[in-house]
């Protein structure tokens, strides 16, 4: 598979969680140090967001951006997901292509992410913790459990094997389809 197929991630509660200063109710055991803190400004206040990476992200990174071009698509305000964005791919490369919530269409109260902006012909992956942010793409879409802070969690090692798409689709059939395969299709031809 060339690596110019898009696999499009989420950030918050996918790669990431995060909390900022002010937050009442902690998703994190208290005590457990943040991975990083950003400081950045909005509507003039400064906020602090302590983040802590999910599990093998970096691995995973590493390792899926040799197989798709990875696009970060984030509902989140472009100055936050910007900033986690430059961490994660921490001078790498690997995360250039970028969409914020500007880039979303708001759809039944909730933040939809449109990936005709991304591919037109739509030979495209999202890895979102969110159905409501891949509502109009459901063919498209790698649910994933949301992440708040186990520290145990392998939900992106377990994707590797799915999204090891030349493996998959030489013993897939659906791979042979001049359409791409559907999440459902792929997650049924690996081996877990």
């Amino acid at each position: 598979m060339s690596r110019e197929r898009p696999l499009v991630l989420d950030l918050d509660e996918t790669l990431i969680h995060s909390q900022h200063d002010g937050v009442i109710r902690q998703m994190v055991r208290p005590g457990t140090p943040p991975d990083f803190i950003l400081r950045v400004t909005i509507d003039r206040h400064p906020v602090r967001f302590f983040v802590h990476k999910r599990p093998h992200v970096d691995f995973f990174l590493d390792i899926t951006s040799q197989w798709y071009e990875l696009v970060v698509f984030t509902a989140s305000m472009e100055i936050y997901g910007a900033a986690v964005a430059d961490k994660l791919d921490n001078n790498r490369g690997i995360l250039r292509r970028r969409f914020y919530r500007q880039h979303c269409t708001m759809d039944f109260g909730s933040f939809t992410k449109d990936l005709s902006a991304i591919s037109r012909d739509l030979s495209i992956f999202i890895l979102d913790n969110s159905p409501g942010a891949y509502r109009s793409y459901p063919d498209n879409a790698i649910p994933i459990k949301s992440w708040f802070s186990d520290p145990y969690d392998t939900a992106l090692l377990n994707l590797l094997p799915v999204l090891d798409a030349p493996e998959v689709y030489q013993r897939c059939p659906v791979g042979a389809q001049s359409q791409p395969a559907s999440s459902e299709q792929l997650v049924a031809c690996c081996c877990w």
